[in-house]
């Protein structure tokens, strides 16, 4: 047998009893091995419902529907809603490298010790790494299974939705079954990838697992280019023509992808900027949990960026009013009354998946921190700190960044539309329009997203206290 072969044997064979082991009753990680594949089902799941909506959307673009086909603007709507689907598939990408990554970094830290063993046996880095990115994407191909028969548990309630003016048919609401494959096939590809992306950032030696420190030094300037870019967020709409609604729509969705862009590059430096602030507080809880995330702002930010973004979608969509302006006919304004509500249902589904995601994301990354400060969780301990000091830093590390991304998120969201909704509340024919009322809505979609991800942080305590009670290091 050709060594290369053999070494791909090897591997697999490895890999196949490693898996087992975790899976099994007496290394005690089965609880972690399931919260990964219930993260990656919950991925396959929307992955296959988003990708559903996409080739939906398609089909509906090049045979348009009959509220659509005879409208002036059915054509060039029809191709707006497909293009808003494929970035709402594309923005799938970003959740699933965090999670796929979070897994690896879960695996890494709670089995540090046999990791550490493996490498005194002769193992390089490297071959841990492959052997910790085919276990993730072993997790990941049973999430895939697991995904699909969720799907299909979510269509029924998704049938009675309705799009472009004609309700959803039932076989628009499935993909072909190479569609299915290709989705499976991206996200077990994509979350090796990750894996492997993710164990590079650890040093796994026969002394333990080590994360790599980050020199890479964070520039102020990409904070200024944030605030400049959502001041026109905030400018831009209040220069809008009356008619020409269309054009500004077009322009808020611009603008909103412009802030988004600067606020991925500026949101480390201005964590650290607000941890510093707090690191000096008299309360010593804000005071750990803030040095924590000083020195990590990119690993935080990587955490909470999905729901700021989530929040930016969740005020323009809650503030943006539903009327039509600067159209052709009585029709091609029913139309783009008929969009703008279809936007808020999709902006809506967006939020809710997005905050799914964000919740099992949160989850593993919970998860994986308490094994890597369970050194300092057990010093506390033993210095007589109490029990509930640790949780406390734990849950303000993580909910306190959340809070914070979530309210700056949804202040962008709600002024980028404010202009749109004055125009509203100045016309005659939508007099009843309340914005105050849609406000205070999208104020607590996103109140509602922030207490998942709070729940999803409230899970991790039974591995805490698991970590408290290993008072001894045992045989791995």
């Amino acid at each position: 047998m050709p060594e290369r072969a053999l070494q791909a044997k090897n591997l697999l064979s490895t890999t196949a009893q490693i898996a087992r082991h975790r899976f099994g009753a007496a290394s005690g990680e089965g609880p972690l091995v399931l919260a990964s594949v219930g993260a990656f089902t919950v991925v396959s799941a929307i992955t296959y419902l988003v990708a559903t909506g996409t080739y939906m959307f398609w089909r509906r673009f090049v045979h348009p529907v009959s509220a659509l086909a005879d409208w002036t603007l059915g054509k060039s709507t029809a191709g707006f809603y497909f293009l808003l689907a494929l970035l709402a598939l594309a923005l799938l990408i970003g959740p699933l490298t965090t999670l796929a990554s979070s897994a690896s970094l879960l695996g890494a830290n709670a089995r540090e010790h046999r990791m550490a063993t493996l490498r005194l046996l002769g193992v390089s880095q490297w071959g841990i790494v492959k052997i910790a990115g085919l276990e993730t994407m072993l997790q990941a191909s049973i999430g895939t299974v697991c995904g699909f028969a969720l799907c299909m548990l979510a269509l029924p309630p998704l049938h009675k939705l309705s799009f472009q003016g004609s309700p959803l048919l039932w076989r628009e609401m499935f993909l072909p079954p190479l569609g299915y494959l290709a989705c499976a096939l991206a996200i077990v590809l994509l979350s090796g990838e990750a894996a492997t992306l993710g164990l590079r950032r650890v040093i796994i030696s026969p002394q333990g697992v080590v994360r790599k420190s980050r020199s890479r030094k964070l520039r102020g300037g990409r904070a200024l280019l944030f605030v400049a870019s959502a001041t026109a967020a905030i400018i831009i709409p209040s220069t809008f023509a009356n008619n020409q609604m269309q054009a500004n729509l077009l322009l808020v969705i611009m603008v909103l992808l412009v802030a988004g862009w600067t606020m991925v590059m500026a949101m480390p430096y201005l964590l650290r900027l607000v941890a510093r602030a707090f690191a000096v507080s008299s309360n010593l809880v804000v005071s750990v949990s803030a040095r924590r995330i000083m020195a990590a702002p990119r690993d935080t930010w990587r955490r909470v960026a999905g729901v700021a973004f989530l929040s930016v979608i969740a005020g323009a969509a809650a503030t943006t009013p539903r009327f039509g302006m600067g159209v052709a006919s009585h029709k091609d304004e029913q139309i783009v009354l008929t969009g703008l509500a279809d936007v808020k249902v999709g902006a809506g589904l967006t939020v809710l998946f997005g905050f799914l995601l964000a919740a099992a994301s949160t989850l593993l990354a919970g998860l994986s921190a308490e094994y890597e400060h369970a050194c300092q969780t057990r010093a506390l301990a033993r210095m007589g700190a109490p029990d509930s000091f640790a949780l406390k830093v734990s849950a303000t590390e993580a909910l306190a960044p959340v809070a914070g991304v979530c309210l700056i998120g949804y202040l962008i969201g709600v002024l980028n539309a404010f202009p749109m909704m004055l125009l509203a509340l100045n016309n005659d024919e939508l007099s009843r329009y309340d914005g105050l009322v849609a406000v205070l809505t999208g104020a607590v979609v996103v109140i509602g997203g922030i207490a998942l991800v709070a729940f999803a942080n409230a899970m991790t305590i039974p591995v805490h206290r698991k970590i408290l009670a290993e008072n001894t290091r045992k045989v791995d």
